[in-house]
C-alpha cells in the first residue's frame, strides 16, 4: 500500500513537468494515438540527455524500454494482463475522465470489461478512479457488472475465509456509511437475530454481550472495508453501478450470478436495495428460473429467502418447479415445495403441482420424460395428477414408455395411472411399447392387463405398428401372446402390407414362418395392391425374392391393373424389375387399364436402366396404349432425351402418329423440350406432319409459348419448308410467321434476319442482297392460296369452289385477310423493331414503287380534278344566284335569269363543270357501290363514310340548279347542301394525304388528336351545358345592360 501511495504522489507531482512536450504513439496494430498535450517525442529522448534522465527516473525504466512497452500494448491489453503500472501510465497520458478511456475495441470490450472478466480488482478501481463508465456496454450489450456477477471469484469461499452467511432482504443495501453504521443490536430487531442478520455482518469473537455495540459496528465497518476491496461486485455498486442493467437478451447481472451459481455473486447483488427480482430477461425467465435449471439449491434458497416469486413463469409457461424437474434437481424441487408448504399452505403445493406450461405439461410430464425417478416420487407425493395431459393428450404414461423408463411405468401404475389411456392418435402406452420396441415395458403392460388388440385413429394394432417398425422382438412377443395377424388397418392392409412397404425384412422372414400369417400373403389392400406391389414398387429386391419364394402371385393386377412389373418399372426399380422377368417372362409385356406396357411406363419416367433391361428381354418397342403412344411419345411429351436415344437406337420408329395425328415431335414441342426436338430432328423427324387441327410442330411450339424450342426449329435446315403452313383460328386465317408476330416478336426478327442475306461488303464487286418476301407477303404465295379445307381437283368441284369462292359471302374472309397481313398485325401490335427491319423497309418500298404510288397519285389527281369543277362551280353558282333573293317579299322561291350564253367563264364552270363533277361522283359512287357489296365492312370506318357523303352531296348540289333561260329553285337549302359539299370535300383531301411523304405524318396527327377529342367531348359538351343553363337563369329577365356599371353589379350580386 506504502509503495501504491508513494508511486502515485511521484507521478501526480511530475506530470506537469512533461505537459509541454507532444507525442506520436503508434502501436504494433499501425494505429496512431495522438494527444494535444502528450509527453515528448522519442527522438527527443535521443538528443536531450536532461530529459530522458528526466523520464528514466519517472517510469523506472530506460526511454527505449518505456517506448516498447507503452507502443506495443494498449489500455485493454493491459486491463486485460493485470499490468497496473502500464494502465496508470495509461491513464496518464489520456487524462482523467477521458472519454477515450471507456473506448471499445474490435470486439466492442471496453478496458474496465477486461478488468473485471479477469477479476483485477486493483485495476478496476483504477480505471473507475479515472473516468472509465461503470455502465458502458460491452460484448452482447454485457456491462461490467454484468461480467463481475459472472467471473468473480470468492478468494476467501477457497481459501475457507469469512464467516458463515446467510442473506435477507434487510442486509445491507448500499453499503452506505449510515445504513452500515445504524442500529444492529437485539433490540433493533425484535431479539431474533438469526433471521436478521446480514450476510455482511462479521462473526462477533466471543466478545462480551454488554460491549459488542460499539465494537461490533467497528467490526463491521472493518468487515465492510474488506469486502469493499475483494468485491468487484460490491466496489461497483457503490460507484452507482445499475443494478438492473440488461443485455442484449434482456439478462441482468442477478439472471448471469444465477445462471453460474455463483452465491457469492447473488449475495452481493442483493445488497443494492434497487434490485429488481423477479426482473425477466426476453424468455420471461427470472433468476429463480435460472437457479433452478442450473440446480443450484444454495442460489434458489437466497433468491427464495429475499423474496422470489415462487410460481413465476416465463414465455413458455414453465415455472422453476418445472426446470427443476426437467433437469432432475430434486433438493431445489424439495426446497420449492417445503417454502410453498410453509408460506401458501397446501393451496399454493397444489397448484405449483398442476401448472401447465404453454404445451399443457405439468412438471410431472417433464420429470417423467427425462427420467428423474425421485422427482417424479416425489411430485406424486405432493399430490400431482397422475393421469394429466398435455397437448396431444399426452399422459405421463405414455412419455415413460416411449422413453422406456420401466421403474416409472411401474411407479405411475402403482398410483393408478390409467394403462388404456389415449394420445390424439388414440394411442395406448402398449402401442407406444411396440412403436419404440420396449420389450420389458411391453411385457410389463401385458401383464397388467393392457389390451393387445386396441387400435389408433388408422386402425393400426401394435403388431401392425411393430411390423412396420421391423421390431422384430416386439412382433414375436405380440403374435406369442396372441395378437391377431388378419388384424388390417383403415387401408385395408395387414402386417405383410406394412412389412413390405417399408422393408422390414427380419420381421417378414419371422412372419412367413407363422402359418396363420402365412396365408394372408396374397391378400390385397383398398387399392387392391399386395405386399408384393408394394414391395416392388419400393425397390426391395430381397423382400420381392423372398415374397416369390413363399408363394406370392407374381402377375397380380391392382385396381388400375398394374402389375408389380408395371409398378417396378414406373419406379426405377431395375434389380427387382429383372427379379421379376426371371421368374416369369411372359409378363413384360403385360398391359394395364390404359394399355400401357412396363416400358411405356418405363420411357414416360425416364428410367433408361430399366428401358435397356425390358427392351434386351424383349419388350414390344412398338407397342401403343390406348392413346395410340409408343414408348417414343412417352418419353417425347416429358422430355428424357437419354431415354429417348435409347429408344431410337434400338429402332422405334421416329414419326408414330397417335389417334390426334401428333407425333413425339409435336410432343416435345408442346411441352417445351427443345433437347428432344434436336435430338429428333436430328434422326429425320419429319417437321411438315401436322395433326388433327392443321399445326405443325412450329405451329404447336408458338402456340404454347415454346420459345427455346422454336429457336431450335427456326435453326433447322428445313426450317423454310415448317413456316409454310396455314391454319385457321376461329375464322382468321393465320400462319406461323403472324403467329410470331403476335407471340414472340423477338424470334419473328430472327425470321426476317434469316429472309435478309448480304452477300460481300458493300465496296465489293460481288456484293449484293437477296431478300425473301415470302413470310412477310404471302397473300399471293402457292402455299397460302391453297385452301386447308379443298382437295378438289380441276373438276366440276374445283368450278364450283372457285365461283363460292367469288361470291359476297366470302367478302368477310377476304377483308379479314387484309387486315391480317404480316405488315399490318406489326402495326396494330407496335413492332416497332419489326417495323425497322431492312426487310420490312425494302418490302415497303418495293410495294410503293412498283404499283403503289403510281395507283395513288393517279387517283389523287382524279380528285383533284373533281375538286376543282366541284369549287369552281359552286363559287360562280354563289356569286350568279345569291341567297335568299326573291321577287316578292312573301316568297322563297322565284325564277332567276339563266347564264348568259356569251359568258364563256360562266358558261365553262357551270355547264361544263356539272356535267365533270357528275360524271366523276357518279362513276366513285357505282364504283363504291359495287364494292360495298362485296366488301361491306369497308363502310363502318369513318373516312370511307366522309368521303361517300362528298360524292353524294356534289351529286345533289349540281342538280338542282337550272342550266337554261329561267331556273326555279329554293337556294336557301341548294346552297347549304353545297357548303356542306365544299367542306367534305376539302377534308377529304386532307385525309387522302396521309400517304404523303412529307405532310402525312402531320395528317395522321390530325386525325388522332380529333379521334381523341371526340372521345372527350361529351364530358366537355356537360360542361358547357352546366354553365349555359347557370347564366341563363341568371340573366333571365334582366334589365337592360345599359351601362358597364350595372353589368359589373349583376355580376358581383
Amino acid at each position: 500500500m506504502n509503495n501504491e501511495k508513494s508511486s502515485s504522489l511521484h507521478h501526480s507531482a511530475s506530470v506537469p513537468l512533461l505537459q509541454d512536450k507532444s507525442l506520436e504513439l503508434k502501436d504494433f496494430s499501425g494505429t496512431h494515438v495522438e494527444r494535444e498535450q502528450s509527453l515528448y517525442h522519442f527522438t527527443d529522448l535521443e538528443r536531450t540527455s536532461k530529459t530522458s534522465r528526466r523520464l528514466a527516473g519517472l517510469f523506472g525504466k530506460s526511454p527505449r524500454e518505456l517506448h516498447s512497452d507503452y507502443a506495443n500494448i494498449s489500455l485493454h491489453q493491459a486491463a486485460r494482463d493485470g499490468r497496473l503500472d502500464l494502465v496508470e501510465k495509461k491513464l496518464q497520458l489520456l487524462g482523467k475522465n477521458s472519454s477515450k478511456i471507456s473506448t471499445q475495441d474490435k470486439d466492442g470490450s471496453t478496458a474496465l470489461h477486461y478488468a473485471v472478466r479477469y477479476n483485477h480488482h486493483n485495476i478496476v478501481k483504477k480505471l473507475v478512479e479515472w473516468g472509465a463508465h461503470v455502465g458502458a456496454k460491452g460484448e452482447n450489450g454485457a456491462t461490467p457488472l454484468h461480467l463481475a456477477a459472472r467471473f468473480q471469484v470468492d478468494r476467501r469461499a477457497h481459501a475457507n475465509e469469512g464467516p458463515s452467511t446467510t442473506v435477507t432482504p434487510e442486509g445491507t443495501p448500499n453499503l452506505e456509511k449510515k445504513q452500515l453504521e445504524g442500529p444492529s443490536d437485539e433490540k433493533a430487531s425484535g431479539g431474533n437475530t438469526s433471521q436478521k442478520t446480514s450476510y455482511l455482518r462479521p462473526p462477533s469473537f466471543g466478545l462480551r454481550k454488554k460491549d459488542s455495540g460499539g465494537i461490533e459496528r467497528h467490526l463491521l465497518k472493518n468487515a465492510m472495508d474488506i469486502l469493499l476491496k475483494d468485491s468487484i461486485i460490491l466496489y461497483l455498486l457503490s460507484r452507482k453501478a445499475n443494478v438492473n442493467s440488461r443485455d442484449n437478451l434482456g439478462c441482468t447481472p442477478l439472471h448471469y450470478a444465477a445462471s453460474k451459481c455463483n452465491e457469492t455473486a447473488v449475495m452481493q447483488l442483493l445488497t443494492d436495495k434497487n434490485i429488481d427480482l423477479e426482473a425477466k430477461d426476453k424468455t420471461e425467465m427470472t433468476a429463480l428460473h435460472c437457479a433452478a435449471l442450473e440446480g443450484s439449491v444454495k442460489v434458489a434458497k437466497i433468491l427464495i429467502d429475499a423474496g422470489a416469486c415462487l410460481r413465476c413463469f416465463d414465455e413458455e409457461g414453465m415455472t422453476p418447479l418445472h426446470f427443476a424437474s426437467m433437469e432432475g434437481s430434486l433438493d431445489v424441487a424439495q426446497y420449492l415445495f417445503e417454502i410453498a408448504e410453509h408460506k401458501g399452505g397446501w393451496e399454493t403445493l397444489s397448484k405449483m403441482v398442476l401448472d401447465q406450461d404453454r404445451e399443457e405439461q405439468t412438471a410431472l410430464h417433464l420429470a417423467v420424460e427425462n427420467g428423474h425417478y425421485e422427482i417424479v416420487l416425489l411430485l406424486i407425493e405432493k399430490g400431482t395428477n397422475v393421469n394429466c395431459v398435455k397437448v396431444n393428450l399426452v399422459a405421463p404414461l405414455h412419455l415413460a414408455t416411449t422413453n422406456g423408463h420401466l421403474d416409472i411405468v411401474q411407479l405411475l401404475l402403482n398410483y393408478d395411472a390409467n394403462i388404456e389411456a389415449k394420445t390424439a392418435m388414440q394411442r395406448t402406452p402398449l402401442m407406444r411399447a411396440a412403436t419404440f420396441n420396449r420389450l420389458e415395458i411391453l411385457n410389463y403392460l401385458w401383464k397388467k392387463g393392457a389390451r393387445l388388440e386396441c387400435r389408433d385413429r388408422d386402425k393400426n394394432t401394435p403388431l401392425l405398428i411393430a411390423g412396420k417398425k421391423n421390431h422384430v422382438d416386439s412382433v414375436m412377443f405380440l403374435l406369442e401372446h396372441g395378437a391377431e395377424p388378419s388384424a388390417k388397418d383403415k387401408n385395408d392392409r395387414n402386417v405383410y402390407h406394412h412389412t413390405a412397404v417399408e422393408g422390414c425384412l427380419d420381421s417378414l422372414k419371422y412372419l412367413l414362418k407363422d402359418q396363420r400369417a402365412k396365408a394372408l400373403l396374397n391378400e390385397p389392400d383398398k387399392f387392391e395392391d399386395t405386399a408384393l406391389h408394394l414391395a416392388a414398387s419400393k425397390g426391395f429386391d430381397e423382400i420381392v425374392r423372398l415374397l416369390l419364394e413363399n408363394g406370392a402371385i407374381i402377375d397380380a393386377k391392382n385396381d388400375q391393373d398394374l402389375t408389380p412389373l408395371h409398378l417396378a418399372a414406373k419406379h426405377g426399380r431395375t434389380r427387382v424389375t429383372m427379379i421379376l422377368i426371371k421368374q416369369d417372362p411372359s409378363i413384360i409385356n403385360d398391359e394395364d387399364d390404359c394399355s400401357n406396357t412396363p416400358l411405356h411406363l418405363a420411357a414416360l419416367h425416364g428410367h433408361i436402366k430399366v428401358v435397356e433391361l425390358l427392351l434386351n428381354q424383349g419388350a414390344a418397342i412398338d407397342a401403343r396404349n390406348n392413346t395410340l403412344w409408343t414408348p417414343l411419345d412417352c418419353a417425347a411429351a416429358e422430355g428424357w432425351t437419354k431415354t429417348a436415344t435409347v429408344l431410337l437406337n434400338k429402332g422405334s420408329p421416329v414419326d408414330p402418329l397417335d389417334k390426334a395425328k401428333t407425333t413425339p415431335l409435336h410432343l416435345a414441342c408442346r411441352e417445351g423440350h427443345p433437347e428432344m426436338v434436336k435430338l429428333l430432328l436430328s434422326r429425320k423427324a419429319d417437321l411438315t406432319l401436322t395433326d388433327n387441327e392443321r399445326n405443325n410442330c412450329l405451329d404447336i411450339a408458338i402456340d404454347h409459348g415454346r420459345k427455346d424450342v422454336v429457336l431450335e426449329i427456326l435453326n433447322h435446315a428445313q426450317w423454310k419448308r415448317v413456316m409454310r403452313n396455314r391454319t385457321t383460328d376461329g375464322a382468321t386465317v393465320t400462319t406461323p410467321m403472324r403467329k410470331l408476330i403476335k407471340k414472340l416478336p423477338d424470334l419473328a426478327m430472327k425470321v426476317c434476319d434469316r429472309c435478309f442475306h448480304v452477300k460481300e461488303p458493300v465496296n465489293h464487286l460481288d456484293y449484293n442482297i437477296t431478300l425473301n418476301y415470302e413470310f412477310l407477303d404471302d397473300i399471293n404465295a402457292e402455299w397460302f392460296e391453297s385452301d386447308t379445307a379443298h382437295t378438289g381437283d380441276d373438276g366440276l368441284e374445283d368450278i364450283v369452289y372457285k365461283i363460292k369462292k367469288a361470291l359476297p359471302e366470302n367478302s368477310t374472309r377476304q377483308l379479314q385477310m387484309k387486315h391480317n397481313h404480316p405488315l399490318i398485325l406489326m402495326v396494330s401490335f407496335e413492332r416497332e423493331k419489326l417495323l425497322k427491319h431492312p426487310l420490312v423497309t425494302f418490302l415497303l418500298r418495293q410495294k410503293w414503287r412498283r404499283y403503289g404510288r403510281y395507283v395513288y397519285y393517279a387517283s389523287f389527281t382524279f380528285y383533284m380534278i373533281f375538286l376543282l369543277f366541284l369549287t369552281g362551280y359552286a363559287l360562280v353558282t354563289s356569286e350568279k344566284f345569291p341567297p335568299g333573293y326573291c321577287i316578292a317579299p312573301q316568297c322563297n322561291c322565284s325564277s332567276f335569269p339563266g347564264i348568259d350564253p356569251k359568258n364563256a367563264f360562266e358558261f365553262f364552270w357551270i355547264n361544263i363543270g356539272r356535267s365533270v363533277v357528275l360524271v366523276l361522283a357518279s362513276f366513285v359512287l357505282i364504283v363504291k357501290l359495287f364494292k360495298a357489296v362485296c366488301l361491306w365492312r369497308l363502310f363502318l370506318t369513318w373516312h370511307e363514310l366522309v368521303e361517300l357523303g362528298t360524292y353524294t352531296s356534289a351529286i345533289i348540289f349540281v342538280t338542282n340548279k337550272g342550266g337554261g333561260s329561267q331556273s326555279t329553285s329554293c337556294f336557301d337549302i341548294h346552297n347549304s347542301v353545297g357548303a356542306a359539299s365544299l367542306c367534305l370535300a376539302w377534308f377529304t383531301l386532307v385525309l387522302s394525304m396521309r400517304k404523303f411523304p412529307k405532310l402525312g405524318i402531320y395528317v395522321v396527327m390530325f386525325t388522332e388528336m380529333f379521334r381523341t377529342f371526340a372521345q372527350f367531348f361529351v364530358v366537355l359538351l356537360l360542361f358547357i351545358i352546366a354553365f349555359g343553363l347557370g347564366f341563363h337563369v341568371l340573366l333571365y329577365n334582366q334589365c337592360q345592360l345599359c351601362s358597364h356599371t350595372v353589368i359589373i353589379h349583376i355580376c358581383i350580386d
